[in-house]
């Protein structure tokens, strides 16, 4: 029990970059599919990758549990940020919702 307890007590610091940095600095990626599962952060996720999704229009999986609404952001809202970008929702997959640019795929 000692041993997990120091496994999981550790930090450790790592780098990040958002999804418009790194494919500025891998230019030659472009996304179809964009899946997150990032517990309630979605709407920051996306927002890290706009000019990416507005560049390549990919289908956006979103893991569709209640992770958001600890950080203030409802299902209704992550919608109204899609919809605003030209994305519906297409189809629900076990935990998944999967969404689509309109007249895209």
């Amino acid at each position: 029990m000692q041993i997990w307890k120091q496994v999981f007590l550790k930090s450790q610091k790592v780098e990040f970059k958002t999804l418009n940095e790194f494919i500025k600095i891998n230019s030659k990626i472009i996304p179809n599919v964009l899946k997150l599962d990032v517990e309630g952060y979605e709407v920051q996720a996306l927002m890290g990758a706009l000019q990416t999704i507005n560049r390549s229009s990919p289908l956006i999986v979103i893991e569709w549990l209640n992770h958001g609404e600890k950080y203030g952001w409802s299902k209704q809202n992550i919608l109204g940020f899609l919809s605003g970008l030209g994305y519906n929702s297409m189809k629900e997959v076990g935990s998944d919702m999967m969404f689509k640019r309109w007249n895209y795929w």
